[in-house]
């Protein structure tokens, strides 16, 4: 579609960092992307922008790089503008494009496929896909092909294509074919075979990984059942039948498994997942919604009294996403500890929200945290000193209470965070290396996720989709394997050195931007010659003549990373934009900074605890 107008317009224009601001509603066909064939018509369409707004078209493909098309097209009055035309061979591939206004701003993305139409089903074990140990049987079969056609068949390992055997078979009379066989030891890996006809077309695609038997289980794996085309914002009830098929698909490969909520189908998800052997963190999704909310408790509740849960978490990141207060969640926490008095009953949210909510911790059986050392920005290669640093922080903080990691993870595709890189390669270093750190030190934990789920580009971008250590398809990812077969890393999160940003030295803090006045960029900043778990930094504004704690009055430390850098958000609520000074104070984890609601000076003196202070006047 896009790839022959490059073809007229041979500018390429390089973007630096995604806009900050994302407006109007651009998709393709009605959607924000989907799988199609060669000679189908297609139409981008764009509604709620600007009107007489110029805009470029932007487009990354499997085949080219980030490309940009100048003066693509205009708004009408309205702020609509649509195009249209019909899929040919050039655009065979996979594509995300954007627009991308004159003003910086740019539409949501759309992410889609093109392929020639496909002749015929391909089949491993009457599955498009699977998992298989090494001696097992398998059947390649065909159905639906044209009569008395010999085809080539394709063939891709652990990502990387192999090429095509000619004249490997041909169909019968009626268009179908089979073959069979036993996986033999130089099978290992993860596999996709087609076939390809002389005509061009091909097959759909079977998608599959061979390995030894399993030595190694995780410990956990959050599961979301949502396959392509599936959104559960739209409502959709799970069909009982994909349950069985995605639970027992991983059933080998862990103990437990976390869901994320109790109705619209997920109800069956416990009672699934326990004929499979597994245990199972059953969710309870809570929103803004009390009528959603009491729909969620009483048949997470049922599932738990029937038998078909072994630990209750009641909403995941509520606080995080200002859904719910405090107060609401111990309510429903409270609640459901009351109603299910033997339950381990907790809730998840990051571990900042832990920090600074002792209140949760106190009704919560464990604490059950969220850390993602991509979102922060981190390489992958310090991301598990990253955790390390965050998981003793809170430890040393709540010595009493039991922690469990309730998600973590990396994405094999989308966009890079900072120096967080979303590739293959670093989505399966960071699997091994985390669940290396975690058998290393007899950590409780969740990975996150089993399967890549499509609909989370919307709130996420592009990265949203790639978080599976499975693909959407069921294709256990390349490199993944061998954590299952027993891998590890040695000890690379507890080394001093890493532990110890700037290395020895007089403990320091200092800004390394600070937004300009009227602006609601965060605020940014580095630590050095402490250790980032035994500190934290508190921050504070002075805005309409008193002090204001940062970024929440219930919510005053600011965590910092393994590499010593800091980020607050000193923008979150009325006029804090026009600040005028800005203090930042370098604090022991055991101290408990005073709350500023206003103050005409900052309250408790925290100068006098700090290790070290910044200060700045705008």
């Amino acid at each position: 579609m896009v790839r022959e107008m490059f073809l007229l317009t041979a500018i390429a224009v390089a973007l630096h960092g995604n806009p900050t601001v994302t407006i109007g509603s651009f998709a393709l066909n009605g959607s924000l992307g989907a799988s199609y064939d060669v000679g189908q018509t297609w139409a981008l369409t764009l509604s709620g922008a600007p009107p007489n707004a110029a805009f470029t078209i932007c487009a990354v493909s499997d085949s080219d790089p980030l490309t940009c098309v100048p003066a693509f097209g205009k708004t009408g009055q309205d702020g609509s503008w649509r195009t249209s035309g019909t899929f040919d061979a050039s655009t065979i591939g996979a594509w995300t494009e954007w627009l991308q206004f004159q003003s910086g701003a740019r539409s949501n993305r759309i992410a889609f496929t093109v392929a020639l139409p496909s002749a015929g089903i391909l089949a491993i074990n009457n599955a498009p896909g699977g998992n298989f140990s090494v001696g097992q049987q398998w059947t390649i079969s065909l159905a639906g092909a044209p009569s008395g056609t010999s085809f080539d068949i394709c063939a891709e390992f652990e990502g990387t294509f192999l090429g095509c055997t000619a004249s490997f078979g041909s169909t019968d009379s009626r268009g179908a074919w089979s073959r069979s066989g036993t996986f033999t030891a130089d099978t290992n890996g993860g596999w996709t075979e087609w076939l390809r006809f002389p005509s061009g077309y091909t097959t759909s695609r079977i998608a599959f990984t061979v390995g030894t038997p399993i030595s190694n289980q995780l410990y956990g794996l959050d599961f979301g059942p949502f396959v392509k085309g599936q959104d559960p914002t739209t409502g959709l009830v799970v069909p009982e039948s994909q349950l069985v098929d995605l639970i027992g698909r991983i059933a080998p490969y862990t103990t437990w498994i976390r869901t994320y909520g109790a109705t619209n189908g997920l109800d069956a998800a416990g009672r699934i997942a326990h004929q499979f052997g597994l245990k199972v963190a059953l969710g309870i999704w809570l929103n803004s919604d009390s009528a959603a909310n009491e729909r969620e408790i009483v048949a997470g509740l049922a599932a738990y009294n029937n038998g078909f849960a072994d630990m209750l978490i009641v909403g995941s990141e509520a606080l995080l996403r200002n859904d719910l207060s405090e107060s609401q969640l111990i309510i429903y926490l409270r609640r459901v500890k009351q109603a299910a008095p033997s339950a381990v009953v907790t809730t998840a949210d990051t571990f900042a929200t832990w920090l600074n909510h002792p209140n949760l911790v106190s009704v919560c059986d464990v604490i059950f945290g969220n850390h993602f050392a991509y979102w922060d920005g981190t390489k992958v290669d310090q991301a598990i000193a990253s955790l390390n640093a965050t998981f003793e922080t809170v430890k040393n903080h709540y010595p009493d209470k039991e922690i469990i990691i309730s998600e973590s993870g990396w994405p094999s595709n989308g966009n890079a965070v900072g120096s967080a890189v979303s590739s293959p390669q670093n989505s399966a270093a960071y699997l091994l290396n985390f669940v290396s750190w975690a058998r290393a030190l007899n950590r409780k934990y969740f990975y996150f996720e089993t399967y890549d789920e499509q609909w989370k580009t919307t709130s996420e971008g592009p990265q949203g989709a790639f978080w599976g250590v499975w693909t959407g398809d069921g294709l256990l990812k390349p490199g993944m394997l061998n954590v299952f077969q027993g891998a590890t890393v040695p000890d690379n999160w507890s080394n001093p050195a890493t532990l110890l940003p700037g290395g020895p030295g007089t403990p320091s803090i200092q800004f390394t931007y600070v937004p300009p006045r009227g602006s609601s960029l965060n605020l940014t900043g580095q630590a050095l010659h402490v250790k980032s778990s035994d500190y934290y930094v508190a921050v504070f504004i002075h805005v309409n003549g008193g002090w204001w704690t940062k970024p929440y009055w219930d919510s005053p430390r600011t965590q910092i990373s393994s590499t010593g850098d800091w980020t607050c958000d000193i923008t979150t609520g009325g006029i804090d934009e026009q600040a005028d000074q800005i203090a930042a104070f370098l604090l022991p984890a055991a101290y408990n900074v005073s709350l500023a609601v206003g103050d005409s000076s900052i309250p408790g003196n925290p100068g006098a605890s700090a290790v070290a202070t910044a200060n700045v006047t705008r």
